[in-house]
């Protein structure tokens, strides 16, 4: 991969689409797609431990937000700083999403992104709408990097299919599958901003958060499977039942509570909740059938049978003799 200032998941991403067929530096690719700008969009271990029940003390995602820095005295502050104040307050409040870094880090990280818009666009206002898209795409490309990386070492015509494999090895050696199935079951509890107004700019706001919180998730869905897959690692009988109950959480909770009526009604959402639903179920669907003890077959096969029929389905007790409709017409299932 040729040198170039400032490397990126996007670069590493662009990379592997093309199918260059120069070299992959796999230290390189490491080091440009470990975060943003100092921000891993991965939240951490949240939630209850039978996959259904919220925490205690839940996390909060309407943290404590800090001021711009301020080169006078408060009572000699200009309109326009004050202005700026309030631009950075609804900024930082409208990228509040699972991360694993502190309000200072996610700071940090918005002001970088605003030092390169400044120099590539000749910028002096804060543009809060052009920032948090610009935010919410290297968040997305986080995901979208390692699911290309997956895909590629798989792929052995893909010229740069040996350094994936590296760096997919490097990953998975670190931990990533065990972080994913974190984060998929603890974004669950996750809440949305609260923001102080309730003006357009604030509505508008939040309704980019509510499609990229979703957006996220079906991207963190496909890159688990990919992950489950790659890492050929047996799941536990509890594992693989918490991630079911989450994809079922997330149907007959999540989407009500998190989003609005308004934004679930979107074409974009609607596609996007079809997607996490379906890989969710694949997700669900690979773990229970790769747990690894004997013993508990029997187990396995009820709670499969308990789950996918009576929970998804909303069919009868799957415990119960009687026949069950197959949701495919024209086959009766018994």
């Amino acid at each position: 991969m040729a040198r170039t200032r400032g490397e990126s998941a996007a670069h590493v991403l662009s990379w592997l689409r093309r199918g260059y067929h120069q070299e992959l530096s796999v230290e390189r690719v490491l080091e440009a797609i470990r975060s943003v700008h100092g921000v891993v969009p991965l939240g951490g271990r949240v939630g209850g431990a039978d996959g259904t029940t919220p925490p205690a003390t839940p996390k909060n995602s309407a943290l404590t937000l800090f001021s711009a820095e301020k080169n006078t005295k408060t009572s000699e502050k200009s309109t326009e700083a004050e202005d700026d104040d309030k631009r950075w307050t609804l900024l930082l409040t409208s990228v509040q999403l699972p991360s694993s870094g502190s309000q200072q880090e996610l700071r940090k990280a918005l002001e970088t992104l605003w030092d390169q818009e400044q120099q590539d666009k000749d910028k002096k206002r804060l543009n809060i709408d052009s920032l948090r898209r610009k935010f919410f795409s290297e968040r997305r490309n986080f995901f979208a990097v390692r699911i290309e990386l997956l895909r590629a070492a798989r792929n052995q015509q893909h010229p740069n299919a040996q350094a994936a494999e590296e760096v997919v090895d490097e990953l998975l050696k670190e931990g990533l599958r065990e972080a994913l199935l974190d984060e998929m079951h603890g974004r669950q509890f996750y809440q949305p901003p609260r923001f102080a107004g309730v003006g357009t700019a604030e509505r508008l706001a939040l309704v980019a958060w509510e499609l990229q919180f979703l957006e996220e998730e079906a991207l963190l869905r496909e890159l688990l499977l990919l992950v489950l897959v790659a890492s050929r690692e047996k799941a536990t009988l509890d594992c693989a039942v918490k991630i079911a109950k989450t994809v079922h959480s997330w149907e007959v909770r999540v989407f009500d509570e998190i989003f609005t009526t308004s934004t679930l009604a979107m074409p974009v959402a609607q596609e996007m909740a079809r997607k996490l639903t379906q890989v969710g179920m694949l997700v669900a669907l690979r773990l229970l059938h790769t747990t690894g003890a004997v013993q508990e077959h029997g187990a396995l096969q009820q709670v499969t049978k308990n789950f996918f029929l009576s929970q998804l389905y909303g069919g009868p007790d799957a415990m119960s003799e009687e026949p069950v409709a197959s949701p495919v017409t024209g086959k009766p299932r018994k």
